[in-house]
């Protein structure tokens, strides 16, 4: 009976045994298939994803690059563009502001400034008016001794006066003091000095422009001191 028991015991030890084993062999077995099919899936799909990694990446920098030369290379020109549309209409409104006009004369005129001319005075006039159609009508020439003096007369073509001007000798008599007498500004107008005497009461404002041989009188009950200016600017 003992030994039946035994038998009995060892063989299910040995069956146990055996099924222990199988169990170990089959989780070795399903542990290396497992692994190989993870390396299989694994290997190609890491391959395939830097390959497809590589190629986004390269791409995404090519565009980067090329879009960011572009959008310098348009932002440039707007700049240009803004900055010569800004030069543009700087230069349209000084143009505006100070809008010269060529002065005509007539054969009276022209005739008389000949004779001034002959008699060694040496005339200068402005050759240009802030006005359209600003015209010299009148010219006078006087001497009295060392004091030669000429007065004109501009007006614009609907017969109203723009400016007159009065160009004195002043190389015999150097007493400018009467040229320079309730100035509010000096400045210089083609390197000669100027004063500037702004409106009085009878809305007069004046010009004085100083040479080593004449002084030029502007005066004007219309125009701004920055047309009486550029009237200074263009006597010859």
């Amino acid at each position: 009976m003992k030994d039946r028991k035994e038998t009995n015991l060892e063989q299910s030890l040995k069956n146990m045994n055996d099924h222990i084993i199988r169990d170990d062999e089959r989780r070795q077995h399903s542990r290396k298939t497992l692994l190989s099919k993870m390396e299989q899936e694994k290997s190609p799909k890491r391959k395939s994803r830097i390959k497809r990694s590589v190629v986004p990446v390269t791409a995404i920098v090519l565009f980067l690059g090329t879009a960011g030369t572009l959008f310098v290379s348009e932002f440039s020109e707007q700049q240009q563009i803004k900055e010569q549309q800004s030069e543009h209409q700087v230069n349209i409104a000084e143009n505006n502001s100070r809008k010269s006009f060529e002065i005509a004369t007539d054969a009276k005129v022209e005739s008389e400034i000949i004779e001034i001319n002959a008699s060694g005075f040496d005339l200068q006039l402005p050759q240009y008016s802030p006005v359209e159609n600003t015209v010299l009508d009148n010219i006078w020439y006087r001497s009295e001794g060392q004091n030669n003096v000429v007065a004109a007369s501009y007006f614009d073509g609907e017969g109203n006066e723009v400016f007159k001007l009065m160009q004195e000798d002043i190389k015999e008599n150097p007493d400018i003091n009467h040229l320079q007498e309730n100035a509010d500004d000096q400045i210089e107008i083609n390197g000669s000095t100027t004063f500037i005497s702004g409106n009085n009461q009878s809305g007069l404002r004046s010009l004085n422009i100083i040479t080593n041989k004449y002084g030029f009188t502007l005066y004007s009950y219309t125009l701004s001191e920055e047309e009486l200016i550029s009237i200074g600017e263009s006597i010859k």
